[in-house]
C-alpha cells in the first residue's frame, strides 16, 4: 500500500466533489468502457490544472462503499499509465495512492492528476462503440475540461479556452526563458551546483563558529546532518526580505499537515530569525534569514539546530542526528535509522516544494545533503511498524554527500524517487545490498 499522505487523507475522510476532485464508486479498471471514461476525467482534470480521482464512495450520497473489490491491484500506476497512453496525448504520469480511512478502515484508491504542461491534453482515440455504433466514454480529437456539476466535458466556451491557453503560455514562457538564459548567460557565471556547494559549506562553517560560544558536547559538533537546497528561477526572482519570516511561518503551518512537531526551518516565536547581509554576495539584495537554537538555552527545547535561508531560495538546515537524542545501550557505537533518513529527506523535499511555490518562474530545485559522524554506527530502526535491529550492518565511512536535481512538480509526483536518490548511497554504507528503492521509500508509513 502506498505511503499515506495527510492531504489525501483529508479528501478520503471528508469526500467533496469539486472541479478539482472527481469521486467515483468502485469500478472495474479492466472494463474498456470504464477505462475510456476514466481517461476523459484524467484529461479534464489535467486541462483544468490538475486534481484527484477518488474511488470507493457511493455516487449519490458520497458515503463510503464497503463492498469493494477483494484486491486493489488493478488500481496501480501502471494500469493508469496504460489508460493515458491508450487515449491521451501528450502522455504524462499520474500517481496512485491507496489511502485507508481512519473511521471506516476502507482503503480508497486516489489518482493524482498533474496539470498539463505547455501543450493541453487532447484525446487520440474513441471509446468502445455500443451496439448502435456510438462511442462510449471519450471521443477522439477532443479537449476536455472540468465544468460545474462537476463534470468532465469538452471545452465549452472561449472563456474556458482563455484560462487553459494562459496556463500553457506560462509553462512555455518558463521553458523558453530557461533555454534563452542558458544561451545568453555569461561564461563566467558560477555553475548552480557550485553555488549551492559554496552556500552549503559556508552555512556549516557558520554553525561551527556560533557553536563555540555554547556548552555543547563534542559529539554534537562531530555528528551532524547538513541538508541544503537551492531553487533555480528563470528570472532571478527574490523574495522580499521583510516578508521572508511570514512566508516561512506559512510554510511551517502547511508543513505541519505532513509532520508532527517543528519541521526544518521552523521559526520559533521566542527566538526569532535574524536578517543578515550576505557579504559573499555581490548583489546588495543578497540577504538571508538565520536562526540558531542551542540545547543549553534554558527556555528552549533540549535540541540544537541551525538554519539559514536566502532571499533567492538557497537554504541549509543543520542538526545533530535524531538518533543521538535517544540512546540505545545495545549499540554503544551509536545507531542509524533508515526510517529517520526517509523522514528527514521527505521533510526537506516537501519544504523545498512549498518554498518554490512562492517564486513565479522556478525551473529546477537542487539538493545537497551531508552526513558527518557515520563511522561505527549500526542499523537499528524504531520505525512505525516496529523496531528492527540489523546486527552487523555498521558504517565504515564517516561522511556521505549526496546531490539531486528535479523540477518542482517532481517534488510532489516523484518524491520517493528523489528521496531514494538522496538517501540510497547513505543506507548502503551500512549494507551494499540494502533496499532503499523508491518503492521501499513509498512503503514507509510516514506522514509525507
Amino acid at each position: 500500500m502506498a505511503a499515506d499522505r495527510p492531504d489525501l487523507q483529508t479528501l478520503v475522510e471528508n469526500p467533496r466533489e469539486s472541479l478539482e476532485v472527481e469521486i467515483k464508486d468502485w469500478i472495474d479498471l479492466k472494463d474498456n468502457v470504464v477505462r475510456a471514461k476514466i481517461a476523459r476525467h484524467i484529461a479534464a482534470l489535467a486541462n483544468h490544472g490538475g486534481g484527484h480521482l477518488i474511488f470507493g464512495f457511493k455516487d449519490q450520497t458520497l458515503e463510503p462503499n464497503p463492498n469493494g473489490p477483494s484486491s486493489l491491484d488493478s488500481f496501480s500506476r501502471d494500469e493508469v499509465s496504460s489508460i493515458v497512453k491508450r487515449y491521451l496525448v501528450p502522455t504524462f504520469q499520474c500517481e496512485v495512492h491507496h489511502i485507508e480511512s481512519t473511521t471506516t478502515k476502507i482503503v480508497h484508491p486516489v489518482i493524482w492528476v498533474p496539470s498539463h504542461d505547455a501543450i493541453p491534453i487532447c484525446t487520440k482515440a474513441d471509446g468502445p462503440a455500443d451496439q448502435n455504433g456510438k462511442h462510449q466514454g471519450i471521443r477522439t480529437a477532443t479537449y476536455y475540461t472540468r465544468a460545474s456539476g462537476p463534470a468532465s466535458v469538452p471545452i465549452p466556451s472561449p472563456e474556458a479556452w482563455r484560462t487553459l491557453i494562459h496556463r500553457c503560455v506560462v509553462h512555455e514562457r518558463a521553458t523558453l526563458l530557461k533555454e534563452l538564459g542558458s544561451l545568453l548567460r555569461a561564461p563566467a557565471e558560477p555553475n548552480p551546483t557550485e553555488v549551492l556547494k559554496d552556500w552549503h559549506a559556508r552555512a556549516d562553517a557558520r554553525f561551527l563558529e556560533l557553536a563555540k560560544s555554547h556548552k555543547l558536547s563534542q559529539d554534537v559538533l562531530k555528528n551532524r546532518v547538513d541538508l541544503s537546497y537551492a531553487i533555480q528561477t528563470s528570472d532571478g526572482d527574490r523574495l522580499q526580505p521583510g516578508k521572508m519570516t511570514e512566508i516561512l511561518r506559512l510554510i511551517n503551518q502547511e508543513l505541519n499537515n505532513f509532520v508532527q512537531g517543528p519541521g526544518p526551518f521552523y521559526v520559533y516565536p521566542n527566538e526569532p530569525a535574524r536578517l543578515v547581509q550576505d557579504i559573499h554576495d555581490a548583489d546588495p539584495r543578497g540577504e538571508f534569514l538565520e536562526s540558531a537554537i542551542w540545547e543549553d538555552m534554558p527556555y528552549m527545547f533540549t535540541r540544537t539546530e541551525f538554519w539559514r535561508m536566502s532571499s533567492d531560495g538557497k537554504a541549509t538546515y543543520i542538526r545533530p542526528f535524531w538518533e543521538d537524542s535517544a540512546s540505545n545501550p545495545n549499540l554503544a557505537g551509536g545507531w542509524f535509522s533508515p526510517s529517520f533518513l526517509v523522514r528527514a529527506l521527505a521533510e526537506l523535499t516537501r519544504h523545498a516544494y512549498l518554498l518554490a511555490q512562492k517564486f513565479p518562474s522556478v525551473h529546477t530545485v537542487e539538493f545537497r545533503c551531508e552526513w558527518k559522524g557515520l563511522h561505527g554506527r549500526e542499523i537499528w530502526d524504531p520505525g512505525l511498524r516496529g523496531a528492527f535491529y540489523y546486527p552487523g550492518q555498521v558504517a565504515h565511512s564517516d561522511q556521505a554527500i549526496t546531490v539531486a536535481q528535479c523540477s518542482p512538480a517532481e517534488l510532489i509526483s516523484a518524491w520517493p524517487q528523489i528521496v531514494s536518490q538522496l538517501g540510497a548511497s547513505v543506507r548502503r554504507l551500512f549494507n551494499p545490498n540494502a533496499d532503499f528503492s523508491p518503492e521501499w521509500v513509498a512503503q514507509q508509513n510516514l506522514n509525507v
